[in-house]
């Protein structure tokens, strides 16, 4: 199964991979970027969690190892300071 961008968003969506901040997922057919803006500080914390839930996902069948590959290499997670 191929990754498109309908079925990462739903992915996001489905694992709750939202709750964290917006979520942007951009699909072209060179460009498949799937970026998550977090909390200041906590990128390599929500990064770390979200390959966690990707390894679970492969065990229980729900994503190919390569799809899973796929989707990690086009995975940004970035953080940012709230403004006062």
């Amino acid at each position: 199964m191929a990754l498109t961008q309908s079925h990462v968003k739903q992915w996001v969506i489905d694992q709750h991979l939202d709750t964290w901040g917006p979520v942007n997922v951009t699909w072209h057919d060179d460009l498949k970027r799937t970026v998550i803006i977090v909390a200041d500080g906590t990128k390599n914390q929500v990064r770390q969690e979200i390959k966690k839930i990707v390894a679970g996902n492969i065990e229980k069948g729900i994503i190919s190892k390569e799809d899973a590959n796929d989707f990690l290499d086009s995975l940004h997670v970035n953080d940012y300071a709230v403004e006062d």
